[in-house]
């Protein structure tokens, strides 16, 4: 939806990854991701309210699931791992990532199994697998700036207007890949004017703005 202030809302997409595996052993653990890994939020309320995931032990076993299987998060790779819980099975609400913190953009999960095996130095194998818990908002800013001003003197001068996508204080889209852009002028507000990031104006070669012109995107 286009608002005169240049603002929209709309649902941001997602955009997801693919993960390569090179495996040398038939032995390792999997996350089943029952309803995907990523929270759509708006305010301190998200969609799903709910993820859940559960462990997938491909060729080995463990001597119990309920306190062999742990899960552990953390806002950085590079911060210390939390115990979040233990279990084949794994739910995590996003009303406690927000009250653990209200700006989280994503949280690193690691899961990991103690084999009921020894490796060859007599120690149990451990099994694991990161993964991310992505949290994006769905409230997005359309802001439009002019690279010289808004105010021209006797029909002199150019300007090129840009809109720019943000989503929080990130700009979505800066390639224009995944977003159209469509520019209105305020006297023909039903007829789109332009389309694409920017719009440019040379005031003295043009008869467009003969005194004011309002546009929005």
């Amino acid at each position: 939806m286009v608002y005169e202030d240049g603002t929209i809302t709309a649902t941001a997409g997602i955009i997801g990854g693919i993960e390569l595996g090179n495996f040398n052993t038939l032995q390792r653990l999997e996350v089943i991701m029952q309803n995907g890994d990523t929270f759509t939020t708006t305010g301190n309320q998200a969609n799903p309210e709910t993820l859940y995931f559960s462990a997938s032990l491909e060729g080995f076993t463990v001597n119990n699931p309920a306190t062999d299987i742990k899960w552990e998060g953390t806002d950085s790779l590079n911060n210390e791992w939390l115990l979040f819980g233990r279990g084949k099975d794994f739910v995590v609400n996003y009303k406690d990532l927000y009250d653990l913190n209200p700006d989280l953009e994503i949280c690193y999960v690691r899961a990991s199994a103690t084999s009921n095996e020894k490796d060859s130095n007599g120690l149990p194998k451990v099994f694991s697998k990161i993964f991310a818990i992505k949290i994006y908002s769905d409230a997005l800013k359309l802001e439009i700036l002019s690279s010289n001003g808004n105010i021209f003197i006797n029909k002199k001068g150019t300007t090129t207007l840009t809109a720019k996508l943000y989503s929080g204080k990130d700009e979505v889209d800066a390639e224009e890949l995944g977003y159209e852009f469509e520019w209105y002028k305020s006297d023909e507000p039903d007829r789109v004017y332009a389309t694409g990031k920017t719009l440019t104006f040379d005031l003295e070669n043009s008869e467009e703005i003969d005194y004011m012109g309002t546009y929005t995107c």
